[in-house]
């Protein structure tokens, strides 16, 4: 039998196990419920079923979906209408899955879009009364597809063309104004009509995939963060600012070196490399630093990877997002807005590359002071950076193993390099806005690349950073007759030679 000390020791670590539980609530409609497969699986295969696998131990998921209800307060099928609220509140969630607004693009809804931005902010203002700390992700809605053609749908019922050009904006506007992260359920789904057979509704597989999506959102990455702070590399100086953020996702962080300066200094922007698939400001090398002294002022970003849920353009609009927000810090931070340059290596430079060529991303017209900054820059300065995401090209012009890298596939949201090419009519487009050398133009700034692998074509290894990516893209600058600075050869005081491009675009000399 046993004794005081070891029943109470015992409830002891009963409580602490309840108190570990987190709460998740998915609040939706007949997708949360699972209304894309048979009766008898919805209990072990909608998204929330499959979340609470992922999730594992120390989660309590509840699924609050419910058939046809939108978010719009004021229908006669809205979801605050049902029986689920008064469970809501009795559960008292920890996080909260919203994802709501498909039904309310059917055009007998939507002529109410007028309210639409107002019922969300009261969910969230309701939500926060129950409980004040609740964590809540706000879903873009999955796509609707038109059965028969595969693309998106449009017409009087639901529309996958209204959820993506009007419900999906609405949402993103309320999360920014409230700070809540977004799960970008839209994005990852666009090409996969075969996962809704009846156009709206996932199977399994979307189902599972939606779960996945969700999973790497909410759950701490607690191996990922510690590798990462275990492997911060340091830097010639200490940043003046750091983990500003610059947007609403949690990679949205940047660090600020703020040099000694009476006049408005110009800036570096640096951009890590990885694929797009990893790394981050505080294990890479960069920024150089190296004419920190000489008065010029730096910045560090890391942004969102185009993986697990996410694909570009993420990565690129964040880069945009950074440099529009230093431009909105500009007096603050005493930057000249019109001596901005980037420096990065491989996908960072990729990145650096398409923002010196893309047309402005500037919205006047938005209630964003920062968006509503220039996306322009005075020059940019790259290390063995991508000019292309054409596989098809990049396979002709330098090889398979060039092609097959994930870089080129998984940011476009492909499952594999066979994928890419076998489904190239659902990638291309994309891989075509993504990359650079289909943005050049005559009024378009410097650049100035560097490449240390010319090995003879087809490479057998590491073609992502190849130099022909360097001879396209200085071919397609010569065209239009646009300066465009190509070295080949050993990458020795590397940042020394860059520095050295900086130095003349800033005047430094004069």
């Amino acid at each position: 039998m046993m004794n005081k000390k070891q029943v109470l020791c015992i409830l002891s670590l009963l409580t602490l196990n309840a108190l570990a539980t987190t709460r998740v609530v998915c609040v939706g409609d007949s997708i949360t419920a699972g209304y894309g497969m048979p009766k008898e699986k919805r209990a072990t295969h909608s998204y929330p079923s499959v979340l609470a696998s992922l999730l594992g131990n120390g989660y309590d998921v509840s699924n609050l979906g419910a058939s046809g209800r939108t978010l719009l307060r004021d229908e006669e099928k809205a979801w605050i209408k049902t029986s689920h609220p008064a469970k809501f509140q009795e559960l008292k969630p920890d996080v909260i899955i919203f994802m709501l607004g498909t039904n309310d693009s059917k055009m007998d809804h939507w002529k109410n879009k007028r309210n639409f931005e107002r019922d969300l902010k009261t969910f969230i203002e309701d939500f926060r009364k129950i409980k004040s700390d609740v964590k809540i992700y706000l879903c873009l809605p999955p796509p609707a597809f038109n059965r028969k053609t595969k693309q998106l749908s449009s017409g009087e019922g639901i529309s996958g063309v209204r959820i993506l050009n009007e419900v999906i904006p609405l949402i993103r506007k309320v999360a920014d104004e409230h700070d809540i992260p977004i799960i970008d359920l839209n994005t990852p789904l666009m090409g996969y009509p075969e996962d809704f057979p009846d156009g709206v509704h996932p199977n399994e597989q979307g189902a599972a995939y939606i779960a996945k999506v969700v999973d790497e959102n909410i759950k701490p990455a607690v191996s990922k963060r510690s590798s990462e702070k275990d492997d911060i590399v340091p830097k010639k100086y200490k940043p003046t600012l750091e983990d500003v953020s610059y947007g609403p996702h949690e990679r949205n962080k940047l660090d600020f070196w703020k040099a000694d300066s009476e006049k408005p200094t110009p800036l570096v922007l640096y951009i890590h490399g990885g694929g797009w698939g990893g790394g981050s400001k505080e294990s890479n090398s960069g920024p150089s630093l190296g004419l920190f002294k000489e008065g010029v002022s730096y910045v560090s970003i890391n942004y969102r990877l185009a993986r697990k849920g996410n694909v570009l353009p993420c990565s690129l609009h964040d880069a945009a997002r950074a440099l529009q927000f230093v431009r909105y810090k500009a007096k603050e931070w005493n930057v000249d807005p019109d001596r901005i340059v980037i420096n990065g290596g491989s996908a960072g430079g990729c990145s650096g590359l398409w923002l010196a060529y893309h047309d402005d991303l500037a919205d006047p017209d938005s209630e964003d002071p920062v968006a509503r900054q220039s996306t322009r820059i005075a020059a940019a300065g790259v290390i063995s950076a991508q000019s292309t995401l054409d596989p098809w090209v990049i396979k002709e012009r330098i090889g398979p193993s060039a092609a097959g890298h994930s870089m080129i596939w998984a940011s476009v949201g492909a499952k594999n390099s066979k994928d890419v090419f076998i489904n190239w009519e659902r990638y291309k487009d994309l891989a075509f806005e993504c990359s650079p050398i289909n943005h050049v133009s005559k009024e378009d700034p410097p650049v100035w690349l560097l490449y240390g692998n010319d090995e003879p074509v087809p490479v057998k290894s590491k073609g992502i950073h190849h130099a022909e990516f360097g001879r396209m893209l200085k071919n397609k600058c010569e065209e239009v007759g646009l300066e465009c600075e190509l070295s080949i050869g050993s990458q020795k005081n590397r940042d020394d030679r860059i520095d050295q491009f900086f130095r003349l675009i800033f005047n430094l000399d004069e």
